[in-house]
């Protein structure tokens, strides 16, 4: 009796994974890319302010950096728009130094930046490695 079970259990299992294939196929689902890129943002140690900076990477990713940090975000391959600013947080508020710029990069490719921070404007800086 026990290994006529067996069959029924093995039908069973491809019918129900079966299934659960088909609702990832469903109109309206974005996929996953099918890579990642990777972006590399360091601070510049000589600003002339120690105010944070914060990034925000595509709208999704986002870090706040300090004099001397980094750090590594991925993110979607393609054309990705990179807002900066001046953290509000204590006097720095008063600064409101703020910038974007566009950035293209690959499926796979790792790219190294660096904010660099003056008295009146903030931006990044390519970096080679």
């Amino acid at each position: 009796m026990r290994l006529s079970l067996l069959p029924v259990c093995l039908l069973t299992l491809m019918v129900s994974t079966a299934d659960g294939a088909q609702i990832f196929e469903q109109p309206g689902l974005k996929p996953m890319p099918n890579k990642a890129a990777h972006v590399v943002f360091s601070r510049d140690r000589n600003a002339p302010t120690a105010c944070d900076v914060a990034i925000l990477v595509g709208g999704l990713h986002g870090a706040e950096l300090g004099i001397g940090e980094s750090v590594t975000l991925n993110i979607e391959a393609g054309e990705q728009n990179i807002l900066m600013m001046t953290s509000p947080a204590g006097y720095c508020g008063n600064l409101n130094l703020r910038n974007s710029q566009s950035l293209i990069i690959a499926p796979g490719e790792t790219r190294y930046f660096q904010i660099k921070v003056t008295n009146d404007s903030i931006f990044i800086a390519p970096e080679t490695q």
